[in-house]
Parts: structure tokens; sequence; C-alpha cells
């Protein structure tokens, strides 16, 4: 068992005068017990004994605590751990609250659509509430979102603009689309980069036969021919309420997950169709 420190032992110790008021007596302490993480020479359990002394704090100099030594903690250790790292205990936990926050808010704070078009194609489009309206009466959903990413006008192999492209990469890695609606060229350059669901397990689903000539077969990596995109025609909603050059072609993003919405969306665009050149 440790000898009992006097008050003029531990003065000298943290290398203050007796007269020294208790609150700089306290900023005295936690300066010593910040060095002694760094400084080998100093001795924080005989700094912190020290402090206990002349602030009258009297734990058994360091004796356990008999309610706790049964149990095989040391209160003193306890005590002292709180006391000396609560700063940095109360930062750490504001930062953990801020962090579960901002991640609560990127998880929880998105918009997660029952349904979801993306148009991509040289064109404008004036009409999204409406065709928004029209599709959730056909799924007999609350929430469809009708997008667009924006092909360069003057783009003769369908680029497209800087924010487009970040868009467009954004749709892809979050799952956003169900349904793409482009143009012949566009399919082509998305099958070619791996980028579109193969729709040869779906097209009986879709009321599509395997040979059809409108269905268009492109290559994509690994894979051999897919069948990447099939011409619906341009007599649909899409043609009312969009300028431009109005995309006629569906295909499906690559992490899409072929569902009866998906069925019945390309169904309607190829019933609209029929007849039509």
């Amino acid at each position: 068992m440790d000898e009992k420190m006097t008050r003029e032992q531990a003065f000298e110790i943290l290398q203050i005068d007796p007269s020294t008021p208790t609150d700089k007596v306290k900023i005295k302490y936690e300066n010593f017990m910040r060095r002694a993480k760094f400084d080998d020479t100093l001795d924080d359990r005989l700094i912190t004994k020290a402090y206990d002394t002349i602030m009258g704090i009297d734990w058994g100099n360091f004796e356990p605590d008999e309610a706790y030594a049964k149990k095989g903690i040391n209160k003193k250790k306890i005590e002292n751990f709180f006391y000396l790292y609560k700063r940095n205990l109360a930062y750490g936990a504001v930062v953990l609250v801020m962090v579960t926050v901002i991640l609560l808010l990127i998880f929880t704070g998105r918009v997660k659509y029952d349904y979801q078009i993306t148009l991509i194609g040289s064109l404008n489009i004036s009409d999204q509430e409406v065709m928004a309206d029209y599709y959730e009466e056909l799924l007999g959903v609350e929430n469809v979102m009708i997008d667009y990413i924006l092909i360069q006008t003057d783009s003769a192999d369908g680029a497209l603009t800087g924010e487009s492209m970040n868009k467009l990469f954004g749709d892809l890695n979050g799952g956003d689309s169900d349904l793409f609606i482009v143009n012949p060229e566009f399919a082509k350059f998305l099958s070619y980069d791996g980028a579109l669901l193969d729709m040869t397990p779906y097209l009986a689903d879709m009321g599509i036969a395997a040979d059809d000539p409108d269905l268009l077969r492109w290559y994509k990596e690994g894979n051999g021919e897919i069948a990447a995109a099939y011409k619906f025609g341009n007599q649909s909603i899409f043609n009312s309420g969009t300028t431009g050059r109005v995309p006629e072609y569906f295909c499906m993003p690559y992490q899409a997950e072929f569902s009866d919405k998906t069925a019945a969306v390309v169904k309607d665009l190829i019933e609209q169709n029929k007849g039509t050149e």
C-alpha cells in the first residue's frame, strides 16, 4: 500500500505555492496530466495523488473502494478516467451525433420513388407532372418520377454534357431508374459500356417475340449479344410532353429489376404505337 502523501509533498510535486487558488490548482493538474501522456518522466499516478491530496479528495490514496474491489473494479481509476477525459468524451459524443444525423439525412432524406422513368436525349420536357400523373394512374401508385438527362444537341455520337454525365453515373450507381427511354445511338453506347440489363429473359413477359425486328441486340462486354433496347415508337405521352428529338426506345439500366410495373409500362408503350409508322 502506498504511503499517505502530505500536502507539502503534493504542492512540491505540482510545483505550486500553498496559497494557489483551487481553480489554478486544477489547471496546473490538467496541464501536468496532458504532458504525462508524452513525457515518460512524469508519473500520472503520482500527479493525481498530489492533486487529490491538495483538494481533500480521499479515496484511500489509490486504495480500491471496498464495494468496487469485490467486483474487481478500481473506483479511483474509473473516476479519474472520466474526470481527465470528460472534455474529449463530450467532443467525441458531439461528433458521433453529428455524423449519425448526416448519415440519416443522406439515407432517409433521399426520396425513394415507386417507379422512375428517365428520358435521355436532345429534348426539352414541359409536362413532367402530367407524365408522372399518367403513370401513377397506370401503375396504381402514388409517387412516380419522370426525369431526364440531356445529350448535347450538336452531338452526332450521343455525347452528354458534363453535368448530364455526372447525373447518369449517379443514376446508374444508385440504381435510381427502373426504365430508360432513349434514342438508338445512346442505347448502343450504354450497351457497349455494360450499363444496360439484358432483357432477353423478360421478353415474353413484355409480349415481345425474340425475333421481333424492333428489338435491338448489341454486344455487351463478357456477355456477347444482349437484348439491349426495343423500339416502341413515338406515339406516347413522351411525344406530347417533350420537344426536340423524342426518344422512342426503352431499355433497362443494369441495376434495375424487372417487375410487374415495368411490364405494364412497356406493354402500354407498345400498345399506344400499334398501327403507327
